[in-house]
């Protein structure tokens, strides 16, 4: 459900139409925009595990196909750290851990099925739908301060993906992106002159 300190999020539809490592892209920076109040809180290797699987299906030319089944456990790893979270905004944070997982894993299923279209097409809608729960996870953990500002990044970050990595109709792979934030800037100052 959308609010109103989320504004006009992309939605799981348009996600769909994105690469699949555009798709993975979106849902890692807004999983780390969100759980960076997770840091202290739970140990950072459940915090980075998700993350760096994502991350690595978006940046290497060559697709790991074990990323879904390390995900999937790291899915596990995350969700038994939450049993601690205290607060609502840190198991939302949490959240975001989970959904750039699943995220993952619905993708590496994706890749595997590409040649059977109509299993791919499923399971990209997972994962676009996960990636899309992953950006409005993001804003209500930050809280209502923060929540405009992130809800505005993941906007901008959707709008960088839709413009490089284009609308498709078919199931594509993509090109590896490039995530350092230097990139991201440049992107980001680009949109804003035209």
């Amino acid at each position: 459900m959308k609010t109103s300190k989320q504004g006009a999020l992309p939605t799981a539809d348009q996600l769909q139409r994105l690469t699949l490592r555009a798709i993975a892209a979106y849902a890692v920076r807004s999983a780390r925009r969100g759980s960076a109040m997770l840091r202290g809180t739970i140990q950072d290797a459940v915090i980075e595990t998700p993350l760096h699987l994502a991350e690595q299906l978006i940046a290497s030319r060559v697709v790991d196909q074990s990323a879904g089944y390390a995900s999937a456990a790291a899915v596990a790893v995350v969700a038994k750290s939450m049993l601690n979270l205290d607060s609502r905004e840190l198991k939302q944070a949490a959240l975001c851990l989970t959904r750039v997982a699943m995220t993952t894993v619905f993708i590496s299923h994706a890749i595997y099925n590409l040649a059977g279209s109509k299993a791919a097409r499923r399971e990209i809608a997972m994962a676009a739908d996960e990636a899309a729960r992953c950006a409005r996870n993001s804003v209500d953990a930050l809280g209502d301060a923060a929540a405009i500002v992130t809800a505005e990044a993941a906007r901008a970050d959707y709008e960088i993906l839709r413009k490089h990595f284009g609308k498709h109709q078919d199931v594509v792979l993509g090109e590896p992106i490039d995530l350092s934030e230097e990139w991201w800037q440049r992107q980001d100052v680009k949109q804003e002159r035209s």
